[in-house]
């Protein structure tokens, strides 16, 4: 009934024609979310996994902290940094460009668009020893030696948005994250509306994941630096380089059809040496009958099966921004030799022993072929090729 309602007003107030599916609102080739959020839900969610197992209790406790990232701290999020953004011109085309390097890297799962807001955000309320960034190259250089140099496993990264945190809440910010720093994420990001639990950086990046971040970004600084004292600000330079990861790290590249990556000119691999990209206007279509796609990457629907099956085997990196491969990193404590159970043989198979046959049991490895196989079979349609640059090491495990 109150979707009905909400149609029924809106359908009233438009001045063009307006369609509503669900919770979708479109108008003037704008489409909007439109999203109910009652207060005492989350209340009333956690009392009720009072009463429930543990099991159902911990299912409900992961909605509560999804629902109230998405409609309590989103919002509060959004409302501050736009403030943020209106006080400081540079602030906006800093974050994009820091988010374009973040994807370019093949982060774009790892690393919150939120998160690296509030990194960029930092930058520019506490700026010290440097004045407030003027240009958004100035943020992305300020942005990848904060990522590459701060000591994210013993500080906290506090944002003081607004000056809302007083010297007592700070100390009381550092003293919590050195008592339990086991219990917090890699990267630890405080704020106003969210001091102690930093849900932005919350699962990831976990902690390979940041390493390999700051690595990037101690090597794409070095080569800006370098850039910028050789050549000043010439145009014929090729600054994407900073922006090409290297592939050869990677044990798996899942490459993808052209055709089926959302957005593939910008793609930084096909973006041709010194020669500007035009960004390409926004068009309107007034009339429209149906509702247009939205909210569809192929390519993120993708890596999140990726993830929701093969997660206990490999790490799985993507660029949302056109990126035609999908990156996987074995784990190597998945791929450790256990004695054979019936109730863990997905994806596995038999592998000789060095002991006799007769006094050791039968042990199992991750079978890497087949896995891969199932990677073409799950894209197919949108994994053009899978290449295989290593073989994870199948290290002998406990018999016992």
């Amino acid at each position: 009934v109150w979707h009905v309602c909400v149609c029924v007003s809106v359908w009233h107030v438009c001045v063009h024609v307006c369609v509503y599916i669900e919770n979708l609102l479109s108008q003037d080739g704008y489409v909007f979310r439109v999203r109910i959020h009652y207060p005492r839900e989350l209340a009333l969610m956690r009392e009720l996994s009072g009463k429930l197992s543990c099991g159902e209790a911990e299912v409900l406790h992961q909605r509560v902290l999804v629902m109230e990232r998405r409609e309590v701290f989103l919002p509060l999020h959004t409302s501050t940094l736009n403030g943020l953004h209106q006080q400081y011109s540079a602030y906006g085309n800093g974050a994009r460009l820091c988010k374009r390097w973040t994807a370019a890297h093949l982060l774009s799962n790892h690393l919150s668009d939120e998160a690296i807001e509030l990194v960029v955000a930092y930058l520019f309320i506490s700026p010290a020893p440097y004045t407030v960034p003027g240009s958004a190259l100035c943020v992305l250089l300020r942005f990848l030696d904060l990522v590459a140099y701060f000591d994210w496993a013993s500080n906290p990264l506090i944002v003081n948005l607004n000056r809302e945190l007083q010297a007592s809440d700070l100390s009381e910010v550092s003293a919590r994250f050195n008592t339990n720093r086991t219990h917090h994420p890699s990267m630890f990001i405080s704020t106003p509306y969210d001091k102690f639990s930093s849900c932005w950086t919350r699962p990831n990046p976990i902690h390979p994941v940041l390493m390999r971040a700051q690595q990037l970004a101690k090597e794409s600084l070095a080569l800006l630096s370098q850039q910028l004292q050789e050549y000043g600000c010439k145009t014929d330079v090729d600054v994407l380089q900073a922006f090409r990861t290297p592939l050869q790290d990677y044990n798996v590249l899942l490459h993808l059809q052209r055709k089926m990556v959302v957005a593939p000119e910008l793609c930084v691999s096909s973006m041709p040496t010194g020669v500007a990209v035009p960004a390409l206007p926004f068009k309107r279509k007034h009339h429209f009958s149906c509702l247009p796609v939205i909210d569809f990457n192929v390519v993120e629907k993708y890596v999140k099966e990726l993830e929701r099956f093969y997660s206990e085997f490999g790490l799985f990196f993507y660029d949302k921004y056109g990126g035609n491969c999908v990156a996987v990193a074995w784990k190597p404590h998945a791929f450790v030799r256990h004695p054979f159970k019936t109730s863990h043989v997905q994806c596995r198979t038999p592998v000789d022993s060095a002991e006799s046959k007769e006094k050791s049991p039968v042990m199992v490895a991750p079978d890497v072929k087949a896995i891969t196989g199932d990677f073409q079979v799950l894209g197919e349609g949108l994994v053009k090729t899978v290449e295989v640059q290593c073989e994870p090491p199948v290290v002998g495990g406990d018999t016992s």
